[in-house]
């Protein structure tokens, strides 16, 4: 009699294991699913956003400020490369340090640049 009600509970309680790992795993693979599509999204929207615009013909009106490193010409990784700069564009969205001249205009022309 006791064996026979403990194979009972124990085939229960698989069943019911199985059925929440099941649910479970449909609702973490639903999480994990709506997050990815959500990175997607946002990858997409800021590099379309970053090509329309500040690739455009707009008027870009540059203010001084604190000096920064410069987003064109300044480089971290390499001794001697840093430069900075007091001057950004005020009208992107970022505020980029740039340099006057030449950098100004490789910055608001192409999309990646290179010194």
């Amino acid at each position: 009699m006791f064996f026979g009600s403990m194979e009972v509970f124990v085939i229960n309680s698989y069943i019911i294991y199985k059925i929440n790992s099941y649910i479970i795993y449909k609702i973490v693979k639903k999480k994990q699913n709506k997050k990815l599509l959500t990175y997607l999204k946002y990858v997409e929207l800021t590099n379309n956003f970053r090509q329309d615009l500040e690739l455009n013909r707009k008027f870009h009106e540059m203010c001084k400020a604190k000096k920064r490193d410069s987003v064109v010409c300044s480089n971290r990784q390499k001794i001697g490369e840093r430069h900075e700069t007091s001057e950004y564009c005020n009208t992107c969205l970022d505020k980029p340090r740039i340099y006057l001249g030449d950098y100004f205009s490789k910055y608001h022309k192409m999309k990646k640049f290179e010194t």
